[in-house]
């Protein structure tokens, strides 16, 4: 068992091997594209560093790159359906979209999980979106960067992703509209 245990914690996924760049492409989806650089390489999620770029399915079953907002002043708010503190998030986040929306600003909802602990699908998806009036990206997560974003499960989860792509702020508390609102303000 030891050795198996071993095993797991030193096996890691490899996206790329060392030195070779792959070429950054744009998704098909209504939510536009910012001119992405070319030589843009994905460092972490610590503050300082360019965020690494995830792809998941949005309420529209299309895929979203984080990447694609690229340009705009970026909040990453990571909830999940049965979270209360979320759920009262969610129901300032179109607000607060539209508050900064002529600046450059983009809210993008992640939910790694349903009322049952799974990965929700697109029709709960849409049910979020439409409870809380939300015209921005939901998304679901079904490649576990909760796991690695919200390790001990403290939901919500804000990151503030600045125009470069940088992790501005990846400790916004609490996690209230207030409190975002402050961050984003400080940041334009």
């Amino acid at each position: 068992m030891v050795t198996f245990l071993v095993h797991l914690a030193a096996c890691a996924p490899h996206l790329y091997t060392e030195g070779e760049v792959v070429p950054w492409e744009a998704p098909n989806n209504e939510w536009g594209v910012g001119d992405v650089p070319s030589d843009l390489e994905a460092e972490g999620f610590d503050a300082g560093e360019v965020v690494t770029e995830f792809r998941l399915p949005d309420q529209f079953a299309e895929e979203v790159s984080l990447w694609q907002f690229y340009g705009k002043l970026v909040l990453v708010d990571i909830s999940t359906l049965w979270c209360a503190p979320c759920q009262e998030l969610a129901a300032e986040a179109q607000a607060t979209f539209e508050a900064y929306e002529d600046q450059q600003f983009e809210y993008v909802t992640v939910l790694p999980e349903d009322l049952e602990y799974e990965v929700p699908d697109t029709g709960e998806l849409n049910q979020w979106a439409d409870a809380f009036g939300l015209t921005r990206p939901v998304l679901a997560d079904d490649q576990a960067w909760a796991e690695v974003l919200v390790p001990a499960g403290g939901y919500p989860r804000l990151l503030l992703i600045g125009r470069d792509m940088r992790v501005l702020d990846g400790e916004i508390f609490p996690a209230t509209d207030a409190r975002i609102r402050e961050v984003v303000e400080a940041a334009l």
